[in-house]
């Protein structure tokens, strides 16, 4: 009877002991407001609905910002779980869930007062046109990007922590005549800077693409964090909770 009574206790305590927490790390450059600063209020509303999803299934984030090339190459070794505002083509090799995090438009940052109309890739001759290091844009964009990256007459790369900062200042500086980023992230950081009398977003034609909270190929847990993203995202979806988020960053939902 006691040999029972254990063997009963033992498989209770079992069955009622929560799954192991894990932590989940995510990297990238600030890309606010998908993903901002991890110490303010803010964290940017991926980061928001990442804790969301995954506290609820026991798990913690810890997220931090790194520069976006450092972010892919430590992703990818495993070093760290996720990168958060990655698209396909950043990063074919990652898992990535269903369900994207947001959608990216490419749009111009011209100097106050100027004009540019994008039309094609042609809009771009005798242009300077500042991007981020090992950023992805648009198909059409990346081609040229890659084309003419030593080319400093064509295409200036930035890199590190504030890349789209350093290249709104080569704006104004008149060094570059054009700073291609997404249009959320370049409204948010021209506010931020208190650069409206300086700056100004134009957009163009260029294709919307969808950016993902992107999991690491050297995690063996990356599909199981991949499908509980997109159950959770879908469930935030429907109860209002993704809405509640996306409002406190002025935004609605991309869908």
């Amino acid at each position: 009877m006691k040999k029972s009574y254990l063997l009963a206790l033992i498989a209770l305590t079992f069955v009622s002991a929560p799954a192991r927490a894990d932590t989940i790390s995510i990297r990238a450059d600030i890309w606010c407001p998908y993903n901002c600063d991890p110490k303010g209020d803010k964290p940017g509303y991926a980061i928001e609905i990442a804790k969301e999803i995954f506290g609820k299934a026991g798990h913690q984030i810890d997220y931090q910002q790194l520069n976006w090339a450092r972010a892919l190459e430590q992703v990818r070794t495993g070093a760290f779980t996720a990168a958060v505002g990655a698209a396909k083509t950043d990063a074919p090799d990652f898992v990535f869930p269903a369900a994207e995090v947001g959608m990216s438009s490419n749009v111009f940052a011209i100097r106050k007062g100027e004009s540019f109309d994008y039309k094609d890739l042609s809009s771009l001759d005798g242009k300077v046109m500042a991007v981020v290091n090992d950023y992805t844009y648009a198909d059409e964009v990346n081609d040229y990007i890659t084309k003419n990256i030593k080319d400093p007459k064509k295409i200036q790369a930035a890199s590190g922590d504030s890349a789209l900062v350093t290249n709104l200042n080569k704006l104004v500086a008149k060094r570059v005549d054009l700073v291609l980023e997404d249009q959320n992230v370049l409204q948010n950081t021209i506010n931020e800077q208190k650069m409206e009398d300086k700056a100004s977003v134009v957009v163009g034609t260029l294709p919307v693409t969808q950016v993902y909270l992107a999991f690491s190929p050297a995690n063996p847990k990356s599909k199981e964090y991949a499908e509980l993203f997109d159950k959770g995202l879908a469930e935030m979806r429907s109860n209002g909770k993704l809405a509640a988020i996306l409002a406190k960053y002025n935004l609605k939902d991309w869908h």
